[in-house]
């Protein structure tokens, strides 16, 4: 059913269409908002809160058995 809604129809000739990737999956591949070398360099150092996060993943992942 969702195939049917992303080739914009329920008949098979609108279901055999050449779709590119592209025209899907263009709008996922836009980088032109990531951020500059010069920008990445500025944010801030997260080891700390990593290492917290790491561990607190741990040990729910050992409580709950997973």
């Amino acid at each position: 059913m969702a195939g049917c809604l992303l080739y914009g129809g329920n008949d098979m000739e609108n279901q055999k269409k050449n779709i590119k990737p592209e025209e899907i999956w263009s709008y996922y591949l836009d980088d032109s908002k990531m951020p500059s070398p010069e920008e990445v360099a500025n944010f801030p150092d997260t080891k700390e809160l990593d290492r917290k996060v790491d561990e607190e993943c741990k040990k729910i992942a050992k409580e709950w058995g997973l």
